[in-house]
């Protein structure tokens, strides 16, 4: 009986697992390179039953610093499923996983299941999460939903003692992001201290293991990195340039274009109200994250849109508290009898919102994975090409070459701990930009260049038909081509 007044946001779920299923399975390859990474990554657990720590074709030769379960965890899958079922299927269903727990946290505040089904309606529907998740081997569907898990067990923690520490483990071994939750704990004592809200021991000595946790993996993976970079570690060793890209400032309009007008309305309502309940220690935690995101995207230590990702679930739950009041309020009025009008009403209203917007955006997504004609490029470097030589690529297409032509590229999107990134992202634009032939064979040489490759994509990136020194013959042979995508080979040194 208990399952079947459950069997809704079940639905929910399939719902959301079939849309983002239906738009992965729309093409054979994924929206980001950095799918590519972990791909590759996961083949080698496979392979090797070791992580990637060390690459020999990522800027033509590094090593990597990161917690290694989410491979091992696809490797299994891997192990047992076809690879592309793991990749396309099992990963779209992670991602709509969220509903449940949303929904689950929505009802351990709200003690109302109406109330927590629009919160996981809501949450199965925030647009970023489309941006983020959909067509994309990603850590972060896995990260968000053991996130929210761990602090479901903290609210529970005298039934889920041991889940909250076998999860503490497994968020710390998955991602750097753990230690957004370790600052969220703190914040929450402090809010608590302030507020003189009672705190159990055992909250307590579980803030404190998490946290100790926490800091001792963050040392054991980031040792290197954080004795050379320092605080720069925040920044990942990006290029300046690229920055502003991935570190902007909040304003109130992202809120609403990422996760739309119901949750950050209704979010806001549930978080005054929820600070006058009786259960106000729930709200208190989530309250503690949206604080905690605040202050790291205020000071650029977190990527901003992984930043908002975690806001608009936290304001998601939340909403459940507003809906929760609302329903009351009618209740209490003479305009309980319309109560059907109100939902229905408000159904129609996260259509509009955020279903709508989430469509549209999950047709963005899939019109950026990569065209047949470039995919065709970068496998026939594979096929036709020596294992040695290095290929100059797009910096959003460095993965995408290590990935599928298995061959060393000059740059890609994991800047972490490699020397000199600001030279090498500046020398990559000079080489596609400049029309100074004898400039583009100097830097060529001097990275020790084989083949440069102008895919659609990179075209469209640099905004340029032709790159302007390669009708020299005698110095750049069009070694392939498929469509607009083309290969030159370099031969002057």
């Amino acid at each position: 009986m208990a399952l079947i007044k459950h069997i809704s946001v079940g639905v929910v779920f399939l719902i959301v697992s079939l849309v983002m299923i239906f738009f992965s399975l729309q093409s054979d390859y994924f929206s980001d390179d950095q799918s590519y990474y972990n791909i590759r990554a996961t083949e080698n657990v496979l392979n090797t039953y070791n992580p990637m720590f060390h690459d020999e074709l990522s800027f033509g030769g590094r090593d990597y610093y990161f917690p290694p379960l989410f491979h091992y965890f696809l490797a299994i899958l891997a192990s047992i499923f076809p690879a592309m079922f793991v990749y396309k299927i099992l990963i779209s269903m992670l991602s709509a996983s969220i509903v449940l727990v949303v929904y689950f946290i929505s009802l351990k505040i709200t003690h109302n299941i109406k109330a927590a089904f629009f919160a996981a309606l809501i949450a199965g529907f925030i647009p970023l999460n489309y941006s983020m998740f959909l067509n994309k081997v990603s850590v972060y569907p896995l990260v968000m939903s053991t996130m929210f898990m761990l602090m479901y067990f903290f609210m529970t923690l005298k039934k889920h003692q041991w889940l909250f520490i076998s999860l503490s483990f497994v968020l710390v071994l998955l991602h750097p992001i753990a230690l957004l939750l370790a600052m969220t704990f703190l914040v929450y004592i402090l809010i608590s201290y302030v507020e003189n809200y009672p705190s159990d021991d055992i909250n307590k000595e579980a803030i404190m293991f998490y946290v100790f946790l926490t800091l001792l993996f963050t040392i054991i993976f980031f040792k290197g990195p954080l004795l050379n970079l320092g605080t720069g570690i925040f920044w990942q060793n990006i290029p300046a340039e690229l920055l502003s890209f991935s570190f902007i400032k909040i304003q109130i309009k992202d809120l609403f274009l990422s996760f739309g007008l119901v949750p950050l309305l209704l979010g806001i309502l549930g978080i005054v109200i929820g600070l006058k309940s009786e259960n106000r220690g729930s709200v208190y935690l989530i309250g503690s994250l949206i604080i905690s995101v605040s202050l790291l995207l205020f000071g650029r230590f977190i990527d901003f849109f992984v930043g908002l990702m975690f806001m608009g679930v936290s304001f998601a739950i939340m909403s459940s508290i507003g809906f929760m009041y609302i329903i009351d309020y009618i209740e209490k009025t003479k305009f309980a009898k319309y109560r059907n009008i109100f939902y229905f009403t408000f159904f129609i209203f996260i259509f509009l919102n955020l279903v709508m917007p989430s469509i549209s955006t999950a047709k963005e997504v899939m019109n950026n994975v990569p065209s047949e004609n470039d995919m065709k490029l970068f496998k026939w470097v594979k096929d036709q090409t020596g294992e040695g030589v290095i290929v100059l690529t797009s910096l959003e297409e460095g993965h995408i070459l290590t990935g599928v032509s298995k061959r060393k590229n000059y740059m890609d999107t994991n800047y972490l701990f490699f020397p000199d990134v600001e030279i090498r992202y500046r020398d990559l634009n000079t080489i596609y930009q400049t029309s100074v032939e004898s400039t583009a064979i100097e830097l060529l040489n001097n990275y020790k260049i084989s083949y440069i490759l102008w895919t659609e994509k990179t075209q469209k990136l640099f905004r340029m038909k032709e790159i302007k020194y390669v009708d020299d013959k005698e110095c750049f042979d069009e070694a392939a081509k498929f469509g607009e995508a083309r290969a030159y080979k370099v031969r002057c040194r």
